[in-house]
């Protein structure tokens, strides 16, 4: 998926400074993509097939570019076969107005901006949104569900509207993909924060996940001096703080939603306290919005009443539409009667009938529905199922394997990571994109999908030694090279979480950490059997968080394997 950048030379440099912030792999750009001495209307017909996105730097000298002038008529042929998704003009010369575009390109997006890293990251952004949207290109059914969110959103009966609701689910089943369906037309909320909240963070620790998504920076150092400052706040103050960051987003048009890690509910489904802090402050009158996703529904029994809307499977003629669309979209043709017989093994988990559909491709409808097996294995053991059926080449599983341990990353520290060349590394993820198995974050960076994180672990293993290694050097190089709007926080916690892996404390001494970072790599050194080290990190956890059930429960389990039983007792 890439945007196709019609420019006038004249304007070149601003454009080549946007197409190497982009990369090849996202723009094409006549001197970047078009051979030389080859007929150059062919090579623009042909650059327009891979492009999603039309870009028009408008300009004076643009608009009298006849080559400008043959791009704009061939985007506008291509927009109303619907091959182009979406249009968008930066007006970078001053003289230039809307008005004088051609008709169609004056209801395009429109952006007054001059600085290549801005217009680049813009782009960015919207290519990313297309591949969210190619990935969730179904939303059946939900109706009902939808008419709750909204009716949620815009009482009837007087009440005040709340700022704060609760969207429960399994993981897959179309929770975010509710919320991105509702909150644009009632709450004119376009962009999603996503905010990842993790067993035992306090208020400080998610104080710094939203800085770090709202408050301007541009390099590491600026990183850290503000999480140095937001450390030294009291509960309090980081609660305000964390309070002006999510009006501060709001008032850009920016919804952050809380993704439950273990951080919003505890064992027995109330709402842990410093997410209860953060709703006890937004009233109905509050600039601020907050939505909040988990598998599980919160206790009847919460501090603070907010609405609890809860996804449940799919219903029967749900589901059989959702297969009948999925079907058609890739040329199967199935009888009511196939349809319905495959309903009842999907039992209205739409990860299910993705999986079907595919197996069915492959395999043919009548042999899926003569041997149903490879269904009931898929309800059982959802994911680590189906990423065994996927033909999946060697560095498709290189880069699940290192995504399942390290998510996110950006693109140019994978690119170095593997020795795959750059054209080759972006089709191997734009093929696990289509496949639903990674996904772009609203900072541009990948990562693995959630629901088949372990699935991905348990079949593709950890990366190696000196891996590790590797990666916490490459992360701490873009890390401390970057200079960037996009939020580093995440990266920062994944170089922590690499560098204690290659037993590198050093790096890890100069990499951010939230107590949960500890916690993660407590349960996966478990995993990965090395027990004397997750020992060592459960004591670093604990130590941290004296409360956490999780990194004592593996740390007991720990000194058991390795037969410290007087040790185990004293622990638990």
């Amino acid at each position: 998926m890439k945007a196709f950048l019609s420019h006038s030379s004249r304007d070149k440099e601003i454009v080549h400074s946007v197409a190497r912030e982009l990369g090849r792999q996202f723009c094409v750009l006549d001197e970047q993509s078009f051979e030389t001495g080859e007929d150059f209307k062919a090579s623009i017909e042909r650059a327009f097939d891979e492009s999603s996105v039309f870009v028009l730097f408008a300009s004076q000298n643009s608009l009298n570019s006849l080559w400008v002038k043959f791009e704009t008529e061939e985007a506008w042929y291509r927009k109303l076969r619907n091959v182009l998704t979406e249009s968008i003009v930066y007006l970078i010369d001053s003289a230039v107005e809307p008005r004088m575009l051609p008709e169609w390109l004056q209801r395009a997006l429109f952006r007054r901006q001059i600085v290549a890293k801005a217009i680049a990251r813009d782009i960015r952004h919207h290519l990313d949104e297309l591949l969210r949207e190619k990935q969730h290109v179904h939303f059946v059914g939900r109706s009902h569900k939808v008419e709750e969110l909204e009716q949620s959103l815009t009482p009837i009966d007087g009440s005040e509207p709340p700022h704060a609701v609760f969207i429960s689910g399994l993981p897959g089943i179309g929770r975010r993909s509710l919320i991105r369906r509702t909150s644009p037309s009632i709450l004119n909320l376009r962009k999603f924060i996503e905010i990842r909240v993790g067993e035992s963070d306090s208020i400080n620790d998610i104080c710094i996940s939203v800085a770090d998504r709202a408050e301007p920076y541009s390099t590491i150092s600026g990183l850290k001096r503000m999480v140095q400052n937001i450390r030294k706040l009291s509960d309090a103050e980081s609660l305000n703080r964390t309070l002006d960051n999510l009006r501060s987003l709001v008032e850009a048009g920016e919804l952050p939603i809380f993704l439950d890690e273990g951080g919003l509910l505890d064992s027995e489904g109330y709402i842990r306290e410093p997410i209860n802090g953060i709703l006890k402050e937004i009233t109905p009158n509050d600039d601020a919005y907050v939505f909040f996703v988990s598998d599980r529904r919160p206790s009847d029994s919460i501090a603070v009443s907010i609405p609890v809307v809860q996804l449940s499977p799919l219903q029967t003629n749900e589901t059989k539409r959702l297969i009948s669309l999925l079907a058609r979209e890739t040329g199967l043709i199935m009888s009511p009667e196939q349809v319905g017989e495959l309903t009842e093994y999907i039992a209205g988990y739409p990860p299910s009938a993705y999986f079907a559909i595919q197996q069915a491709k492959d395999y043919g409808v009548d042999l899926l529905i003569q041997d149903k097996t490879r269904l009931v294995e898929f309800q059982t053991s959802v994911f680590l199922k189906h990423l065994s059926t996927l033909t999946l080449d060697s560095d498709q599983k290189d880069i699940l394997c290192l995504l399942a341990s390290y998510s996110p990353l950006p693109l140019q520290v994978i690119a170095k990571f593997f020795p795959i060349e750059l054209e080759k590394l972006t089709d191997v993820i734009v093929r696990l994109i289509d496949l639903a198995l990674v996904i772009t974050t609203d900072q541009s960076y990948y990562r693995i999908a959630d629901p088949i994180a372990h699935a991905a672990a348990r079949a593709f293993g950890f990366p190696a030694e000196d891996q590790h290694k590797n990666l916490a050097k490459l992360l701490y190089d873009y890390l401390e090279e970057s200079e960037t709007d996009a939020p580093l926080l995440d990266l920062s916690r994944v170089l922590f979480r690499a560098a204690l892996w290659a037993k590198d404390m050093v790096t890890a001494g100069k990499a951010i950490h939230l107590s949960n970072d500890l916690i993660r790599i407590t349960e996966t050194h478990y995993h990965a059997r090395k027990y004397r080290d997750a020992i060592a990190f459960g004591y670093s956890a604990i130590k941290e968080r004296p409360e956490s059930i999780t990194p004592r429960s593996y740390l007991i389990r720990a000194l058991i394997q390795e037969e410290n039983y007087p040790e185990a007792v004293v622990s638990g």
